[in-house]
């Protein structure tokens, strides 16, 4: 029990700190029209770098680490927090040109050292690729789910016939495309679940149960993006709205995200289902702008109904036997150790 606490500080302190912090920079650099992109890629790495700190920080100092895949997230980390902060106060920081650069060659560099990890240890430290069969499944349920939600949204906004505008071919391209980038840019989104998914969710689920921890997981998880909700995603005087609709979308996803990464028994379920996540939005703007993201105008009807179809299509799994039966739930990261230690002694 000392040492899940002890691993909760250390999880909560680096997920949470950071961001937190960042968040005087991010809303210091909007008012003044800085570039302030590399902040929210920041926020995405740190719930991996607080699960990372956990592994090496409590684990028993003789059992085996994947230390080179560990070993490039945290340099990654470390470069893209010091990119973050150049944004800020080198004048003119060329920081969509270091993205272009930066980020790819880790990305690539990571997912080298995560196939080059020895076998056995991949798979206990989900870093493998297992159950492809299924996670290709799950993310299927994800793409039918998404547009069905997105077909009744702009029906109810807009009338349905506006759907079909924006499948356009260059759009259609844009998301075969999706699949060919992946390898390019999937360390932030490994860096979100493997936090979220791989540490959390186990634990609050062993300790609360399946459903209550499920819920915990979500609302932790949207309560996180406060600085971005804030400062980067809403127009003045919206941040409030944004924040209540990030704890929905937040809450639903997290419980379908746990589904696909039971079921699936693999992480790689939910980092897909994330990334394409992000990704998917800009189909549903008329010139796939990245910056649609910034500075949202958000009112409490159309967050009330978001809410309520993302309630609807991905909060309803949390009715699946995949969030409530014990027996579903991916072991947690001390008992994980406990099975290393085992090991080692026989």
């Amino acid at each position: 029990m000392m040492n899940n606490k002890k691993q909760g500080r250390i999880f909560f302190l680096a997920t949470y700190l950071v961001p937190f912090l960042c968040g005087g920079l991010i809303y210091y650099g909007k008012s003044r029209g800085l570039d302030i992109s590399f902040f929210p890629l920041l926020q995405m790495l740190t719930p991996a770098l607080g699960a990372i700190l956990v592994t090496i920080l409590t684990g028993d100092s003789e059992s085996p680490l994947p230390r080179k895949a560990f070993s490039t997230y945290l340099a990654f980390t470390g470069v893209v927090f010091l990119a973050s902060l150049a944004s800020i106060f080198i004048k003119n920081f060329p920081s969509s040109q270091v993205q272009t650069f930066l980020v790819p060659g880790f990305s690539l560099l990571f997912l080298l050292t995560i196939f080059k990890t020895e076998k056995n240890l991949g798979k206990i430290y989900q870093l493998s690729w297992t159950h492809g069969k299924k996670v290709l499944l799950t993310l299927l349920i994800f793409f039918l789910l998404y547009f069905l939600r997105a077909f009744v949204t702009t029906g109810l906004e807009e009338g349905p016939s506006k759907f079909l505008t924006y499948l356009t071919p260059n759009k259609i391209i844009y998301i075969l495309l999706l699949l060919v980038n992946f390898p390019f840019s999937f360390i932030f989104f490994f860096g979100e679940e493997y936090g979220w998914r791989f540490y959390l969710q186990p634990l609050l689920q062993k300790n609360f149960g399946m459903v209550k921890g499920t819920l915990l997981v979500g609302i932790l998880w949207g309560i996180w993006h406060l600085p971005l909700n804030l400062f980067f995603y809403s127009a003045d005087n919206t941040g409030l709205i944004s924040l209540v609709n990030q704890i929905f979308v937040c809450v639903s996803y997290g419980i379908f995200f746990s589904f696909a990464y039971n079921y699936s028994k693999s992480l790689w379920a939910p980092i897909l289902i994330h990334y394409f996540n992000n990704n998917l939005i800009l189909i549903f703007t008329e010139n796939m702008d990245p910056s649609i993201i910034e500075n949202q105008v958000f009112t409490w009807s159309s967050t009330l109904l978001n809410g309520l179809l993302m309630l609807v299509f991905f909060g309803s799994f949390i009715f699946s036997s995949y969030n409530r039966n014990p027996d579903h739930r991916r072991p947690s990261l001390d008992e994980i150790q406990n099975l290393e230690v085992t090991h080692e002694k026989i």
